[in-house]
């Protein structure tokens, strides 16, 4: 199997585990996935915040109560979402309220605004690094670079920021950060530094600005390389199967307990 380039997004996958990586990136039917409204809600709010002109080109806002099936829907669909992503009024209001709270911040627009010419929005990077003893091609989308600061910014949705370390374990905010300082470092010659504009989605929607402490980030580098590495052997040799464990698994506790006192009564 060809690889031609090999993203954070698959190395995140890959980390969680073989089969998930190659659901996500490799299955040929992948495209017929699902996207959930979490993923959806993030999607636009990026939009909303770094790409507010394609907003009108890209989704159209579905009238409240419709629902995507019968005549009603087919004729909507013809006249106003032609070549658009119908997005349900939910997401859509909820995304335009967390676009607010992020443009009414001082902080986080202090890392959003520079000079035009120093700010690159949703950055393709592409660029050659060495593993072991192989060049390999690497790939990713930063959503804002600015080349004055050398700041690199990336924006999260979380549902809960009381602690955005779990938040970016669960989401391997380190393999991405390592990959993008990477590509600073191969494309620019420069060192550069990797913020994440976390906003909560819940309520009171509060926004954080997270940057990875320098032992993450080490600690990050050994198993990206791993993980790499580990990415081409499995495209190589096209096998996407999961270590096969058996473990013994307890029920819940509080289902036992509730067991036990039928149980007795019985």
């Amino acid at each position: 199997m060809e690889i031609k380039a090999v993203s954070a997004s698959a190395l995140k996958s890959l980390a969680k585990s073989p089969e998930h990586c190659y659901a996500n990136h490799i299955d040929p039917d992948r495209a017929s996935h699902s996207e959930t409204d979490a993923m959806l809600l993030g999607t636009l709010v990026h939009a909303f915040v770094l790409e507010p002109k394609t907003i009108g080109d890209l989704y159209v806002r579905m009238p409240d109560g419709m629902v995507r099936r019968g005549a009603k829907w087919d004729e909507w669909r013809t006249k106003n979402a032609f070549m658009k992503k119908a997005i349900k009024g939910t997401i859509y209001d909820k995304a335009m309220m967390l676009r607010d709270k992020i443009i009414n911040n001082e902080m986080a627009m202090s890392y959003i605004m520079g000079r035009k010419r120093s700010v690159d929005i949703e950055e393709r990077v592409s660029f050659n690094q060495k593993f072991g003893d192989r060049w390999l091609r690497m790939t990713g989308f930063l959503d804002l670079v600015n080349h004055e600061t050398k700041r690199i910014l990336d924006i999260k949705t979380v549902s809960n920021a009381d602690d955005l370390s779990k938040c970016a374990k669960d989401g391997r905010w380190d393999l991405q950060a390592v990959q993008y300082l990477n590509a600073m470092a191969h494309t620019r010659g420069e060192k550069y530094r990797m913020f994440f504009l976390v906003v909560e989605t819940s309520s009171p929607h509060r926004i954080r600005i997270v940057e990875l402490s320098p032992s993450a980030i080490h600690i990050a580098r050994q198993d990206h390389e791993r993980l790499t590495l580990d990415y081409v052997r499995r495209m190589e040799e096209d096998n996407w199967t999961g270590e096969l464990v058996q473990t013994d698994v307890d029920m819940p506790n509080w289902f036992s307990r509730q067991l036990e006192d039928l149980n007795e009564q019985y």
